[in-house]
């Protein structure tokens, strides 16, 4: 049988396809196998690009596919080009203006040239300090370095702040939603913004994540104080990390790839964040008794003696030096844990502040059970209850509400009483809370814990208004 050996980079997903374009084989970075002589198809997938080619195996074959070209947000240097040197230098000259050497928020953004539209790559965001009912910072051309590059207007500001929890408001006509972002001791958190098109005037009643790709993406990251902006060599990971770190299907599974993101973690605590995620999703993968076995994480022989509770102990543990005392991605990092199994049987930690990711909020939810270690803080969730995943992100529609509101703004008909919640005294269903119409009828006898489980509401923020 001919031996067929592809490789390519070590965030890129290989298929190997038969003739009637059935995946037979899967790897990432490198596949080396043999097949009967025939047919096959090879695709490469990288952060949303891909390349293909045709094959007819009749001998050993050795093949070399990249994919150089992919939808970034962050500017990748190989992909800027020639306009990659016009961009660092538009960064550099935002640090400047008020110096760039403490805790902060760069903010670039680019949107394409269009006729008749103001080349103001940053407007509509605004900053403010979480909750997000004090003082906000708007962005204004004053505030910013802008410049014509290639076929794009390219901005760039630098906000000084001190370390804390920080929201970032982008608005476009009516529509408006809001991000966490943290600034963190020592650190730059660098905002990439791109914008696709401009909403002005358009339909905006729709929810956020539905409209995000026909309006403005971006890519949250950190680096010390003096890094390139502009990135170069591994770390173009981080933005196939950020394609990859949604609510859909993972692409990673070799634990190359994996360290290369926590290792990263050096030189931006979120790509630590981004590589933990990943690998643990791939381990509770691998422990799944449906899960093919060439999508099991492959775990290095150096590295056989350890856990995946042990290893993220110890990413963990790095990720605290490196962040210090903050707060910055405080819930970030308990989400961790708790994914982890981490957190002590007899600890209940209060969350008080959003995480930056959606997969973060989502396993906190799971977990603040009327037994679980988490306990959301009420106002949080009502700051939060119209919440969305924005690719990898946790973004919300700012404005506080109750869960009863909630309820009755996502459920508008039927009605069904609660047999053993006092505070629930009735409750309405639709479609649009993922509850299928079989398991409708059976929503009468769950008490308030089962409720708020089933319906994605936090526990905590229920029971409240049974205490008062």
């Amino acid at each position: 049988m001919p031996r067929l050996a592809v490789s390519s980079r070590a965030d890129a997903q290989i298929l190997v396809m038969d003739a009637k374009l059935q995946v037979i084989r899967r790897a990432v970075g490198r596949i080396d196998t043999t097949l009967d002589p025939g047919l096959y198809k090879i695709k490469v997938a990288r952060g949303g690009g891909t390349v293909e080619q045709l094959l007819d195996l009749d001998s050993d074959r050795e093949i070399y596919l990249f994919v150089d070209k992919f939808p970034a947000i962050a500017p990748i240097g190989p992909m800027l080009g020639a306009a990659g040197p016009a961009v660092e230098s538009l960064a550099q000259a935002a640090l400047v203006r008020r110096g760039g050497g403490e805790p902060g928020l760069l903010i670039v953004g680019h949107h394409p040239m269009q006729q008749d539209v103001r080349p103001h790559p940053l407007d509509g965001l605004r900053v403010m300090l979480w909750p997000g009912d004090g003082p906000a910072q708007s962005i204004g051309e004053r505030d910013m370095v802008v410049r014509s590059v290639g076929d794009a207007y390219w901005g760039a500001t630098w906000l000084p702040y001190p370390p804390g929890c920080y929201l970032l408001e982008i608005s476009d006509g009516a529509q408006t939603v809001r991000q966490v972002v943290p600034v963190a001791p020592d650190w730059q958190t660098r905002v990439f913004l791109s914008r696709r098109g401009w909403r002005h005037g358009a339909d905006t009643t729709s929810a956020p994540d539905a409209t995000r790709s026909e309006w403005i993406d971006f890519s949250i990251q950190m680096a010390q104080p003096g890094f390139p902006v502009v990135y170069y060599d591994h770390y173009e990971t981080i933005e196939v990390a950020r394609n990859a770190l949604t609510t859909t299907q993972p692409i990673f599974v070799s634990r190359e790839l994996i360290d290369n993101l926590l290792y990263g973690k050096y030189d931006n605590p979120i790509a630590g964040i981004t590589g933990l995620h990943l690998y643990l999703e791939a381990a509770e993968r691998a422990q799944s008794d449906d899960s093919p076995s060439e999508r099991q994480l492959q775990i290095d022989q150096r590295d056989d003696m350890q856990s995946p509770k042990d290893f993220a102990r110890e990413v963990l543990v790095n990720l605290g030096k490196l962040l210090g005392s903050s707060s910055a991605l405080a819930s970030d990092l308990v989400a961790l844990n708790v994914r982890a199994g981490l957190l002590p049987s007899v600890q209940t930690v209060t969350i008080k502040e959003p995480p930056m990711f959606w997969v973060s909020w989502d396993i906190l939810r799971r977990h603040a059970g009327r037994e679980g270690q988490v306990w959301v803080e009420p106002r949080l969730w009502s700051s939060i209850a119209n919440s969305t995943a924005w690719g990898p992100y946790l973004v919300w529609q700012p404005g506080q509400t109750t869960w009863q509101e909630y309820m009755t703004r996502y459920a508008p008909s039927p009605q069904f009483p609660i047999g053993h919640g006092g505070a629930l005294e009735s409750l309405t269903v639709n479609s649009s809370l993922d509850i299928s119409p079989a398991d409708r009828r059976y929503l009468p006898l769950l008490d308030e814990a089962e409720l708020a489980a089933a319906l994605g509401v936090p526990f905590s923020v229920t029971s409240a208004a049974k205490v008062r």
